[in-house]
């Protein structure tokens, strides 16, 4: 697949970041960049600050949720016995939150190995949208896949 499948505006975007990347993973393999690179790619009606606050609305929903699955899982697991696994999913805008409720699992005490038994674990994700398959990550995915096997390939 080419890149020209790509959106012209994340195209746009990824010539702009290129330099700082391409900088960072010469200087090193598991570079970081800074959050200017981010801060300084925002439209102008949107600021750090709104950016800042939806996050945060994402990450209190989900903590949220994560909440009252656990409460709502320990009522109804209590009354079936057979029931080991919860989960829930919901939309958060373009993401998903994801939470799953354990009755038990069995783990390695650190210390001493010795095998023990949890109750109540959770499990709780906050996925962007990047992998939805009408989005610009498959294509990028998939354009690069095709671009490595042509480079390293040889």
């Amino acid at each position: 697949m080419p890149l020209s499948k790509v959106s012209q505006e994340v195209r746009d975007l990824a010539t702009k970041l290129q330099p700082a990347v391409q900088a960072a993973l010469a200087a090193d393999a598991d570079a970081t960049v800074g959050a200017e690179l981010f801060n300084d790619s925002l439209p102008e009606d949107v600021s750090v600050d709104v950016v800042k606050r939806v996050q945060k609305l994402e990450l209190d929903f989900s903590d949220a949720l994560t909440l009252a699955t656990a409460e709502a899982s320990l009522e109804v697991m209590k009354k079936d016995k057979a029931r080991e696994v919860h989960t829930i999913k919901a939309g958060v805008g373009s993401s998903e939150a994801k939470v799953e409720f354990r009755r038990s699992r069995k783990v390695r005490s650190p210390g001493t190995g010795e095998e023990m038994t949890v109750f109540g674990t959770l499990s709780t994700s906050l996925v962007s949208g990047i992998g939805s398959k009408r989005g610009n990550y498959a294509k990028i995915k998939t354009a690069m896949g095709d671009k490595a096997k042509s480079v390293f390939d040889n």
